[in-house]
């Protein structure tokens, strides 16, 4: 292994062979949320979430489709995750030079985002995820990358 999809040199910082952060300080805090073990009632999804939020797009990518791959057929949690998976996947096209994919796969997610958001009695991370709110950040972010216009991705952190 050398870099991750869409990296071509060496960043110097906790490339990890699949994994590169956009900054040294994004390196920074996905490693202090990994010693102090922030990861709160679901480990795989927080992880995740450190992994997105710190610029490690394809890590983020491969743990929750993991959880995916486990979660019940037709379930909010597998809608959730799907949607997640996707911005993962969108943000890494966007850092890769490849505008049209990441508004392709953002449109993926905010109709699973519209799914979740319209199913009631949800439960686990289907219940968890703010999906309105994802789904009104991934829609800005779409447009902004249709109109030409540097997009601000879908804040995680707060999920």
């Amino acid at each position: 292994f050398r870099f991750g999809p869409g990296i071509a040199h060496d960043d110097g910082v906790l490339d990890c062979c699949l994994f590169s952060p956009a900054s040294a300080a994004d390196a920074a805090r996905v490693l202090w949320r990994l010693a102090r073990k922030d990861f709160g009632d679901d480990p795989a999804l927080l992880y995740g979430v450190a992994l997105y939020e710190g610029g490690f797009f394809w890590g983020a990518h491969e743990v929750w489709e993991a959880v995916w791959m486990a979660a019940p057929m037709n379930g909010a949690d597998r809608l959730a995750l799907r949607a997640l998976i996707q911005t993962a996947n969108a943000a890494l096209k966007l850092r890769m030079s490849r505008p049209r994919a990441a508004a392709r796969l953002l449109g993926e997610a905010l109709a699973l985002l519209g799914d979740l958001a319209s199913r009631p009695g949800r439960a686990g991370l289907g219940a968890a995820l703010d999906a309105r709110r994802l789904a009104d950040e991934t829609a800005a972010a779409m447009a902004a990358i249709r109109s030409g216009a540097e997009p601000q991705m879908p804040c995680l952190d707060a999920t």
